[in-house]
């Protein structure tokens, strides 16, 4: 078996275990925390078989530390917080306390509270001067798994697989953890493909006419039919502690065969850093994206910055904020060479673990050699996640833009339209898929799609379109 954390008994925990705990003044063991508790305020009061009740103040728990740490060694045991964060204060206090045992009760407390930098090194004191207490290093272990320090939990894991005093239960537990993080440490690869029918690939208004001016052809609403691909590959490299060199790679495209002239493909690379913990993500990624045209005087590529923040407030509510700025070269066409700047967050509600919602917002700036090519962007999303009966999962998004250019708009470059253009463009996205539906790992998913973009130049610029398409996914 593991040994045990403290020195002091643990017998007294059966002796004691008729006795029911409450707190003053409120008969329930929840404590009253936003008040300042005085050394003579009695905080605790304690019933035994026969219903007496014996009530103590904060002076007389810490100057009784061999009774105040039996109650803290129940405490621990039944794993009730409020009642270790009570009578720690005054246990620590106590000048013949036991060291182990505050230090035991602080990182247990901190772990509860999701504060596993603490408890981290509360439970590194214990081992400083016990290391033999495995217990002690398994409860480590564990912190530094889920405050995402792999390397450092790895060592302790495996520390604790060379102890001849672990019983076989417990090295199932440590390989599996073991296992966790081999699977951390592996590549996240990620693809998809779908059919793709465009009835306006070149995304213009159906209007033949400009005011009196006829449209050609080849500037109406041009179909194509083919695919689009999507293909991600990225890995985390444990540095030390938190600390990560991130390592990804994201490709994706459209190919048609009937209207080759709107072929795309974009590269990007990231290659930076990332800290991670149990509810914090923060990443710095300088990146290079290459685009190819299927008209090549749009090829371009880019090299920029991109970094963003994720925390978790609680089990419930998250949040995401990701800043980004871009330098744009297009080698045939300098027109379009300039920056791009974006900064967007979310909010995210998990509901319960078959429900969940977002809502966020974001802006850009981009600025070109051309100035009507210039724009400042705004945007609104939403949606909602969710788990049905019988295997059946969603995903609906919807998404509001507003862009407005920088200078007059012009027709084909030559002629004045007296205007600055202005878009607002709705999306409406809606994914549905049966969770027990696979081949080979692939995921089939039904994928709906609506847009609608109203412009202040409406012969050109305002058009609805809607798709409907099977996507295939798969996660390795």
């Amino acid at each position: 078996m593991i040994k045990q954390a403290s020195t002091l008994s643990l017998a007294f925990i059966a002796s004691l275990s008729f006795v029911n705990i409450a707190f003053a003044n409120t008969g329930s063991i929840e404590p009253e925390r936003d008040s300042v508790v005085s050394n003579d305020e009695i905080i605790l009061n304690i019933k035994n078989q026969n219903n007496r009740e014996f009530s103590y103040t904060q002076r007389e728990l810490q100057e009784n530390p061999q009774f105040t740490g039996k109650l803290l060694e129940i405490a621990l045991s039944n794993n009730n917080h409020q009642l270790i964060e009570k009578i720690l204060p005054a246990y620590a206090k106590a000048e013949k306390n036991d060291a182990v045992l505050v230090d035991y009760a602080k990182a247990t407390l901190a772990q509860s509270q999701g504060d596993y930098t603490s408890a981290i090194k509360h439970y590194k004191n214990i081992l400083s001067n016990n290391p033999e207490l495995d217990q002690i290093r398994l409860e480590l272990a564990l912190a530094l798994f889920q405050d995402q320090q792999n390397t450092n939990a790895k060592n302790q894991f495996n520390k604790l697989k060379s102890s001849q005093s672990v019983s076989p239960q417990i090295q199932e537990v440590i390989d599996s953890y073991l296992e966790a993080i081999e699977h951390r440490n592996e590549w996240d690869i990620s693809g998809s493909v779908n059919y793709i029918r465009e009835s306006n690939i070149n995304n213009v208004s159906d209007s033949k006419y400009i005011g009196d001016w006829k449209k050609p052809d080849s500037h109406l609403p041009q179909s194509a039919h083919g695919v689009e691909y999507n293909f991600g590959i990225g890995k985390d490299f444990n540095i030390k502690n938190k600390h990560y060199l991130a390592l990804e790679n994201y490709t994706n495209g459209e190919k048609y065969w009937d209207n080759d002239s709107y072929d795309d493909l974009t590269n990007r690379t990231y290659l930076g850093y990332r800290y991670k913990s149990a509810d914090t993500a923060f990443s710095f990624l300088p990146f290079y994206k290459k685009n190819w045209s299927g008209d090549s005087d749009y090829n371009n590529h880019s090299t920029g910055i991109n970094t963003s923040v994720y925390h978790k407030i609680n089990p419930n509510f998250s949040y995401s904020i990701t800043g980004e700025y871009s330098k744009n070269k297009y080698p045939k066409d300098n027109d379009f060479n300039g920056n791009n700047k974006r900064l967007s967050s979310t909010l995210y509600w998990q509901r319960n673990p078959k429900q969940s919602f977002y809502i966020g917002g974001g802006v850009s700036d981009k600025k070109t050699n051309v100035k009507r090519f210039d724009s400042m962007g705004k945007s609104l999303h939403t949606g909602w996640n969710q788990e049905w009966d019988k295997g059946i999962s969603s995903r609906l998004g919807l998404g509001y833009s507003q862009t407005e250019y920088g200078d007059m708009a012009k027709y084909g470059g030559l002629i004045p339209l007296g205007k600055v253009r202005k878009d607002d463009t709705y999306t409406t996205n809606l994914m549905l898929w049966k969770r027990d539906w696979q081949f080979l790992g692939i995921t089939p998913k039904l994928n709906i799609s609506f847009k609608k973009q109203v412009s202040n130049l409406p012969d050109i610029y305002s058009y609805d379109k809607k798709n409907a398409n099977i996507v295939f996914e798969k996660s390795f």
